[in-house]
């Protein structure tokens, strides 16, 4: 790993980033000031399982303490709707749509897509990438469609 640098710290990790074989990786590492068990663990194990379904960023290496997936380039989901015509915002909730039903599907229910602002990233093309799967667990009845469907439905 080459070149790695802070880019964000959220509630239970901190995101670094650098380069990996000429490619942009993001490491997550456990927050320090955060009480939160076996997350790390938890979002790699998750995102084993969603990577086979196209779905998620690709998960590179992990390990107890960090783990690295490649690096989504793109706009949060309300930026790109903000800047984007009717058809390319169509577009990309059917995809979500169908992401978000693959993962009930699969009986892993993500949490937080009622309100999925720094859960989904478009890329340039327009390709949406769900991330952040620390919370994510299976269930016997996932909830994501619904969840989506009420934060579409929203008045916010």
């Amino acid at each position: 790993m080459k070149n790695l640098k802070f880019f964000a710290k959220g509630k239970r990790g901190i995101i670094l980033v650098g380069m990996l074989r000429n490619k942009k990786i993001a490491v997550k590492r456990k927050n320090p000031d955060s009480e939160a068990i076996g997350r790390i663990k938890n979002e790699a194990d998750i995102l084993r399982i969603v990577n086979k379904a196209n779905i998620g960023p690709k998960l590179v290496s992990h390990n107890n303490n960090e783990l690295s997936y490649e690096f989504v380039e793109g706009d949060f989901i309300i930026d790109f709707i903000e800047k984007s015509n009717k058809q390319q915002i169509k577009k990309v909730l059917k995809n979500i749509f169908s992401q978000m039903f693959a993962l009930d599907k699969l009986g892993i229910n993500k949490e937080e897509m009622h309100h999925p602002l720094k859960h989904i990233i478009v890329t340039r093309k327009d390709r949406p990438v769900l991330i952040d799967f620390e919370r994510a667990h299976h269930s016997i009845k996932p909830k994501n469609v619904t969840q989506f469907c009420q934060f579409i439905s929203s008045t916010n």
